[in-house]
């Protein structure tokens, strides 16, 4: 992974820009719901790049978020194919867990009863008191593996929280890390330049689960944005994708889905979009399907669709939203 960040950072010097475009850093509402758990990830992430003293905080200064937010907005805020693709066709977000601790506990402390048996209070008064005051409980436990796993609903910095458990007598490791493909976000400042990187994942788990196409922006101090272009890392199997242009953003259908998922011959797709057009592309930017949006339930044929990702993009008055499914036999 320390390779594609070192490779997100040099990729000024590889890659072609288009210049400058005016935008905003004022934060729409729906891009505030969407990419909240993102930008929070993304500003305890960076305290730990910069080895900032807040590390050793519960909670990530807003200062942080702040400045990825603006990050965020400006892209979110032009008008644009590539901004159309990272936000609707691919819809990339972090591949993140900020919410969940496994945890590896020595079984022969008999505090440990209590979680065995899934009860959150333990009696280990300083343990609980960490625990309950950061929301957490207890969803899991393995007597195999003696291993746990607690859940919460707030925002902390789960970095620091699981060096704490550390200091609890029983508790042998804390982890909160997230293995395997999926897409990955990637911020940096340089001097007062922001660059944003939005990584899709190229399915090439369990071999190497590195592959990445990265399409990444800078913004600059005015919000202005500059796309600063495309880079596949990882072998050649990581497909190329593809550009869409939207162009609207509002209204994104939340009431849409698409099942099942995986699937071998047809989907099912519900949707609160009327009067509209469908349209089913391939990994590969070839539309595969296109029809018009007449029910709020209707069932494709794709049997004839190669293994691999779709991306269902609807569009109508209402509003657009983009949506990933899978093909596989």
């Amino acid at each position: 992974m320390k390779k594609i960040l070192m490779l997100f950072l040099v990729l000024p010097l590889i890659l072609k820009c288009i210049g400058q475009i005016p935008s905003s850093c004022v934060v729409p509402p729906q891009l505030a719901i969407d990419y909240n758990d993102d930008v929070h990830f993304l500003a305890m992430q960076r305290i730990y790049e910069i080895q900032s003293p807040d590390t050793i905080q519960f909670t990530i200064p807003q200062i942080y978020k702040d400045s990825i937010w603006e990050a965020f907005a400006a892209i979110y805020n032009i008008n644009t194919p590539e901004r159309d693709s990272v936000f609707c066709l691919y819809n990339v977000h972090q591949n993140l867990n900020i919410y969940s601790v496994t945890i590896l506990v020595d079984t022969s402390f008999n505090w440990t009863d209590q979680w065995q048996n899934l009860q959150t209070i333990t009696g280990y008064t300083q343990l609980d008191n960490l625990i309950s005051q950061y929301g957490f409980s207890i969803s899991y436990f393995s007597s195999f593996s003696s291993i746990a796993r607690i859940n919460t609903t707030q925002q902390i910095n789960i970095n620091r929280f699981n060096d704490s458990l550390l200091e609890f007598n029983g508790i042998l490791a804390a982890s909160s890390n997230v293995y395997g493909d999926g897409d990955k976000l990637y911020y940096s400042l340089n001097g007062n330049v922001k660059q944003l990187g939005f990584g899709t994942g190229c399915d090439d788990c369990p071999s190497i689960c590195i592959s990445r196409n990265i399409r990444s922006f800078y913004v600059f101090p005015d919000c202005s944005v500059e796309y600063s272009g495309f880079q596949q890392f990882g072998p050649s199997f990581c497909q190329p994708t593809f550009n869409c242009n939207l162009t609207s953003i509002e209204g994104l259908s939340k009431n849409t889905n698409i099942f099942p998922n995986p699937t071998s011959s047809n989907i099912t797709l519900n949707t609160d979009l009327k009067n509209g057009e469908l349209k089913i592309y391939n990994a590969l930017g070839e539309l595969l399907h296109q029809s018009s949006i007449v029910n709020s339930q209707s069932q494709i044929n794709v049997s004839s669709f190669a293994n691999g990702i779709h991306y269902l993009h609807l569009q109508s008055d209402e509003g657009v939203t983009v949506k990933k499914f899978e093909v596989l036999r």
